[in-house]
């Protein structure tokens, strides 16, 4: 049996910090795995070698429906499904203020407000199949890493 843990939500709710605090806890970290390489992943995961590893996969919100079926579709694994969220205003914010690019600006020529729109969209697809949801909207990052002590 392994202990996996998927971990999702928009862009700008603190995925990255989330991603820092599982390394700390001595998780081995796979960010963005593509969807057709999951099975691969599970099949090694689920070797001796790796019996006794925490691992954390990270996956786009929009594809986290699909990986949720593939690992719950197997019995040999102690699953988690832990999805980060935090409200419009909050992601706007953090973007003004990170100065970074939503993707979607980019590859879909959207605005950012659009961009974060669309992130939202699809976490309310998911979000009935999260173990755990944490709102990241007024968390620091020290109250977020006390959380996800769990």
């Amino acid at each position: 049996m392994i202990n996996l843990t998927l971990l999702t939500g928009p862009l700008g709710s603190g995925i990255t910090s989330a991603k820092y605090i599982f390394e700390e806890l001595g998780y081995n970290i796979v960010h963005n795995p593509p969807v057709e390489s999951i099975d691969s992943l599970l099949d090694i995961f689920l070797s001796e070698k790796y019996q006794n590893v925490k691992t954390c996969i990270i996956v786009p919100v929009k594809e986290a429906k699909e990986v949720i079926s593939l690992i719950r579709s197997n019995q040999n694994i102690n699953f988690t499904f832990l999805l980060l969220n935090a409200n419009k205003k909050e992601l706007m914010k953090r973007y003004k203020v990170s100065r970074h690019i939503h993707p979607f600006m980019i590859s879909r020529n959207m605005s950012l407000e659009s961009s974060i729109e669309e992130d939202i969209k699809d976490v309310s697809e998911v979000q009935s199949e999260a173990d755990i949801h944490i709102d990241t909207s007024s968390l620091s990052i020290k109250q977020l890493r006390q959380l996800l002590l769990f």
